[in-house]
């Protein structure tokens, strides 16, 4: 089990005038409270980022319109030049694993004077529930906005990364991940057409995200659950319904601090999952060893059909013997806490 100290997501250059030329900062990742896939359908949710994050670090490229990309968790650089539209290098483009930075700079391409070199180095599980990829995306269009001074707000950021995310590479995504991360700590985010933000008042969040272990098919999970609320599905519209309203509640417990009525309600949204069809054997049986070991609640991250789970605690020694109980299931045990900033 393992934690990542708290970190500062400003950039770290000191020097101002270094600083408009060199980007570098720590952007967490995010666990979804309540809501979950309910912004597939335009609803709230709630999210935190926490204290398990990636390192970005980018630089203008002036008088060349050059594109360096590199990933120290991923083979293969990407070079390219910024106002290649040839097909062959756009299909380069949206196969590598950096697809969601060529996504984003192609979207800023008119804004962008010069061409830039990004690098990136992830501590955040892949494909766990824990919004790598929008911590990417959202990641580089910072960078950008710094280093051209392109002064977008923290709503103009999240949704330029949905945008590349969702309509530039056809992502079947909500909205939360990117607005969660954009403006960091607890938030209740309006997920619809016209999306909002609204701060939660939570110094402190106790939580331990497991593994299951088992593969999550995302793009599957998210294009099923589309189509059931396309097709008026009542077992989802009934899911989301009662969610919705457990996150309503826990918005006002969250903000007095009660805990343990934000546990319960996490439990009440995992009975939902359960009937909706998107929980799995093993994240229930982590679940359940969570609860167990003392934890306040636990719930199903993101999707479904497998991946991580979270637990939330009330103190370091319940987060030691919640993850103690994930490791004795065969699960991985991070232990995390809030970022805000």
């Amino acid at each position: 089990m393992s934690q990542t100290p708290a970190t500062d997501t400003r950039t770290t250059t000191g020097d101002p005038a270094l600083s408009k030329r060199i980007f570098q900062a720590d952007i967490p990742g995010r666990i979804c409270l309540f809501g979950d896939k309910t912004d597939l359908a335009g609803l709230p949710v709630i999210a935190a980022t926490v204290t398990c994050t990636l390192t970005i670090t980018a630089k203008k490229l002036d008088g060349s319109r050059d594109v360096v990309l590199h990933s120290e968790n991923f083979p293969g650089d990407l070079n390219y030049c910024l106002d290649d539209d040839t097909q062959e290098t756009k299909l380069r483009q949206y196969s590598h694993p950096l697809k969601y930075w060529c996504a984003a700079a192609r979207l800023l391409r008119p804004r962008l004077t010069c061409g830039f070199e990004a690098s990136v180095d992830s501590r955040i599980p892949i494909g766990k529930g824990l919004a790598s990829s929008g911590a990417v995306s959202v990641a580089l269009v910072r960078a950008l906005d710094t280093l051209y001074e392109l002064g977008m707000k923290k709503d103009e950021i999240a949704e330029m990364a949905y945008d590349a995310e969702h309509n530039e590479l056809g992502i079947p995504c909500g909205r939360m991940d990117q607005y969660a991360i954009s403006h960091g700590g607890v938030t209740l985010i309006q997920t619809g057409e016209s999306p909002s933000v609204t701060p939660l008042s939570v110094r402190s969040l106790p939580v331990v995200v497991g593994d299951t272990m088992e593969p999550r098919p995302l793009k599957t999970m998210l294009t099923a659950f589309r189509k059931r609320l396309a097709d008026s599905d009542p077992i989802v519209l009934e899911g989301f319904k009662k969610i919705t309203e457990y996150l309503y509640a826990g918005s006002e417990a969250l903000t007095r601090g009660d805990l343990r009525t934000v546990g319960s309600l996490m439990c009440q949204q995992f009975e939902q999952e359960n009937l909706m069809g998107a929980a799995t054997a093993r994240l229930n049986e982590l679940c359940r060893a969570c609860c167990d070991a003392g934890a306040c609640g636990a719930k199903q991250l993101g999707a479904g059909g497998g991946g991580c789970m979270v637990a939330l605690c009330d103190s370091a020694e319940a987060q030691q013997r919640v993850a103690k109980a994930i490791e004795a299931v065969n699960g991985k045990a991070w232990i995390l806490d809030l970022v805000t900033y």
